[in-house]
């Protein structure tokens, strides 16, 4: 978003806090005769009359006198329909950590799945493991079975506890063998690029990058990450690649700034000049806009620009793949070909940010959608997700390391670039997934970096 554009929004804040003031008196509440629910909900109802999308929507007469989660849900157009992802959280802070990767954990993703056909015993598959983490320096990896932990097999009913505790003992099997594993869980800062690599193929020279969330940095202000994902494209273009395979099967989405920068290193012909995507908010705010000023433009990155020699760019999707990995596909397919590769996607085409109660100073958090997002083309129909157009889910394989050139949907991928059969694949017994931990974070917010949003 440009400068203006900052300007006027802020311009637009100051309107809105003024107004906030106000706002007690008008829906004729005292706060001397409001008890601390009531007041929360008063600083929700005020930020979501201000903010919220679908703010026309709103009940007239809310009841505040109910829990702050039960007054927000009472405010939600069409919950689980229209609004899927707006959410409230009793820990500021724990979210504000979660949006940059920063977690206490033991330092792995996995799902949960039956061991049986029976279904009568539950398993979980590591799906990958981060960088610096326990799991890492303990030597779990990426297709590593566990079936108990701290001796409780796992239920549907425990998964969540278990892995959520300061100390853990795994056990692990592996050909009929049991391995135990203990793991204490510690601050993990997760760093988003998990895996790059130059594949040489065919006479091809194919980037791979696995991208796990799109941060900036820990929440520090360094742009550490970000400098480092410049980084790997500086490399991909002085190794001169000639295609481009970019895994977002475990990427929920972030800080919708860097879908802008990757899609500027990759869009062919690029033009600052032109729109990367828009932004509708609500009447309220959209009034003070025009659509100019709703638009953000490509960036210009003159060291890490590949655009213009690739032939083929790939994206490996699943259900996980949400948020701004989706605003990054939907911002390619208005200037060039993509092909994905994997499941369809999670279908998220609006955007959020998280509002603190400064009102009352409680630890309360509100995470409401107050944006969408279109393309340069006004597109945004993906609210089912991004089909694939060439659907193979990796559940149905052993997992292999990413990265490796037989893993089914790497494999697939590169298939594609070198226009070649792909590798016949082992399966295994279909796998009924009970549970995945990166399904948590699919709601996680679609932050616009630009944006000063100012508390009401």
């Amino acid at each position: 978003m440009n400068y203006l554009s900052r300007i006027v929004f802020k311009c637009v804040c100051i309107a809105l806090l003024l107004f906030s003031v106000s706002c007690l008196k008008e829906h004729g509440i005292e706060i001397s005769n409001l008890n601390q629910d009531s007041v929360i909900n008063e600083w929700i109802y005020n930020t979501m009359y201000n903010y919220y999308y679908w703010n026309d929507h709103l009940p007239e007469h809310p009841i505040y006198s109910q829990s702050p989660q039960s007054f927000f849900k009472s405010l939600l157009y069409n919950e689980g329909v229209d609004d899927r992802f707006s959410w409230i959280s009793d820990n500021a802070e724990k979210n504000y950590n979660v949006l940059h990767g920063v977690t206490k954990e033991f330092g792995f993703e996995y799902f949960i799945t039956y061991a049986d056909t029976a279904k009568s015993n539950l398993v979980g598959v590591v799906l990958y493991v981060k960088k610096e983490s326990p799991a890492q320096k303990s030597g779990i990896k990426r297709g590593d079975v566990f079936t108990a932990i701290n001796g409780n097999i796992l239920t549907k009913n425990n998964i969540q506890q278990l892995l959520n505790l300061d100390y853990a003992s795994f056990i692990f099997i592996s050909d009929n063998q049991k391995d135990t594993v203990t793991l204490n869980s510690e601050i993990v800062y997760e760093n988003p690029i998990l895996l790059s690599k130059i594949i040489d193929i065919d006479n091809k020279t194919i980037g791979y990058l696995a991208y796990t969330q799109f941060t900036n940095d820990k929440g520090d202000g360094s742009n550490e990450y970000t400098n480092e994902l410049l980084s790997v494209f500086e490399k991909f273009k002085q190794d001169r690649i000639t295609d481009l395979i970019l895994d977002l099967r475990y990427n929920p989405g972030g800080q919708i700034d860097l879908a802008v920068t990757i899609s500027s290193l990759i869009t062919p012909n690029l033009d600052t000049t032109k729109t990367a995507l828009s932004i509708e908010y609500n009447s309220k705010i959209m009034k003070y806009y025009d659509n100019e000023n709703t638009n953000i433009r490509f960036k210009y990155y003159p060291n890490s620009y590949i655009g213009d020699n690739i032939h083929n760019i790939v994206f490996i999707t699943s259900g996980q793949t949400a948020s701004a990995s989706e605003a990054l596909t939907n911002i390619l397919k208005a200037y060039t070909d993509v092909t994905i590769v994997g499941t369809t996607t999670y279908g998220k085409n609006v955007g959020s940010t998280m509002f603190t109660d400064t009102y009352s100073q409680s630890n309360w958090a509100i995470q409401p959608i107050i944006l969408r997002l279109f393309n340069a083309k006004h597109e945004s129909n993906y609210t089912h997700g991004f089909e694939p157009d060439i659907n193979i889910n990796e559940l149905n394989f052993k997992l292999i390391q990413l990265g490796d050139t037989s893993e089914p949907l790497l494999n697939t991928a590169l298939s594609v670039i070198t226009n070649s059969q792909k590798n016949s694949f082992s399966k295994v017994t279909k796998q009924s997934l009970i549970y995945n931990s990166i399904n948590e974070k699919t709601n996680m917010p679609l932050l616009i970096k630009d944006i000063n949003v100012t508390q009401p």
